[in-house]
């Protein structure tokens, strides 16, 4: 009988044992391939990422230097101001005549009063005692972080996509008495995009004082031009400032931030600064050449310049988790193939002694069996690997999703 009609006996009469051995080869062929797929498309992701958010460095003062701040007393109360070099609106235009500086975001931001109901923090649970007054209260508890958002699009919360913009649209360069606030802030309040909401600077946010409601210049009235959704849950506790809450933060432009700054020069006069600015080049091939040049044509002492990847790292954290559960389900798939082939071929030869002493009495030589053997198990392999092939794509698309919804941060 020649040894393809033996091959094709077995299979069809070992039915369910061979369906089974198929099964199980397709299942690890499938890890295979999935992990192979997940690794190309994560690094894809990766480098795409790196494009985008790998080609920017920071300039900022040295404010973790303690030494650089001085000890002052108002009222009794201790303070630190610190007196270390800062960034001027002077330096950044010169950083910015640099050949290569494509742009640059500041940074920055400024404490206001708002007229808008706040998420709760813990000044919303204080009540009104010797140490805090109501009025003192009223000024904690509306106040929040104006964060200066020169284009909203080179802001790090929605480079790395902590905040995405639902309803209208982000600040442009360009803009002047805008606002861009929280899905939670427009509900609470009953804002949508084309209304306004006032901002003022009030004494009692800025020092201790007997008239903490005291407005310092005058208020600032802005137009919602956007709303964003925050994408990550904020890990908070009763002690959280309401400031301190993604959800009161409020991103204004340029000239909102300089009127408020004028507002607080009546407290602190002098130049306007700021702590940090990114500033942003071509691509991450010109980086560090224009690292180096602007180091040499400008005077940066006493600042720190570094590369600035917060965003790229924050961005790629999800990717490398991928990129390991990759390689796990691969090296899976493949050990687990090794491991059925071998105990395929074992246990076939184990349970088929008596056939193979019938092959050898009737002169089959040995290699005609092992042949027979080895053709069987390629077979099934084929078999699973078309199979494979075929479900692939969606199967492994469907792996993808769910390995990158469980490794990406959870919506708020």
């Amino acid at each position: 009988m020649k040894i393809w009609k033996k091959v094709f006996l077995y299979l069809t009469r070992k039915k369910s044992r061979n369906i089974l051995l198929l099964l199980l080869i397709f299942a690890m062929g499938i890890l295979i391939m999935a992990g192979n797929g997940m690794r190309i498309s994560a690094k894809e992701e990766i480098e795409k990422i790196r494009q985008k958010l790998a080609s920017s460095f920071t300039v900022a003062a040295d404010s973790e230097n303690m030494a650089l701040y001085e000890e002052r007393y108002d009222k009794s109360y201790p303070y630190s101001v610190f007196i270390g070099r800062t960034i001027t609106d002077s330096l950044i235009e010169e950083i910015c005549r640099v050949e290569g500086i494509h742009d640059y975001e500041v940074n920055n931001f400024t404490i206001v009063w708002t007229d808008l109901q706040l998420r709760p923090g813990m000044y919303a649970h204080i009540e009104p005692d010797p140490d805090h007054s109501l009025e003192e209260l009223k000024a904690f508890r509306h106040a929040t972080n104006a964060v200066l958002c020169r284009n909203g699009e080179l802001n790090v919360n929605f480079r790395t996509g902590a905040f995405s913009i639902s309803d209208g649209r982000n600040i442009k360069p360009g803009d002047e008495g805008v606002v861009v606030l929280s899905r939670y802030l427009a509900e609470k309040n009953g804002v949508t995009v084309g209304d306004t909401i006032t901002i003022e600077t009030k004494r009692g946010n800025y020092e201790p004082t007997d008239v903490p409601l005291e407005t310092l210049g005058v208020p600032v009235e802005l137009t919602v031009i956007g709303i964003f959704d925050v994408n990550f849950e904020q890990e908070v506790s009763i002690y959280t400032f309401e400031q301190d809450f993604a959800d009161n933060i409020l991103f204004v432009d340029q000239q909102t931030v300089w009127q408020m700054d004028e507002n607080l020069s009546i407290l602190f006069p002098g130049q306007q600064k700021y702590n940090e600015v990114t500033f942003f080049v071509g691509g991450p091939e010109e980086l560090q050449t224009v690292m180096e040049r602007v180091e040499e044509q400008v005077d940066l002492s006493d600042l720190i310049v570094s590369v600035d990847d917060s965003a790229y790292q924050s961005s790629i954290k999800s990717l490398k988790q991928i990129s390991a559960f990759a390689v796990v389900l691969m090296t899976s798939g493949t050990i687990g193939c090794l491991v059925i082939l071998y105990l395929l071929l074992s246990l076939r030869i184990k349970e088929r002694r008596h056939e193979i002493g019938i092959y050898l009495s009737v002169g089959t030589r040995k290699r005609s069996i092992i042949w027979q053997i080895m053709l069987e198990c390629f077979i099934l392999t084929f078999m699973a690997v078309v199979l494979m092939y075929a479900c692939a794509p969606v199967l492994t698309k469907e792996i993808f999703h769910g390995v990158s919804e469980a490794a990406s941060p959870d919506d708020q």
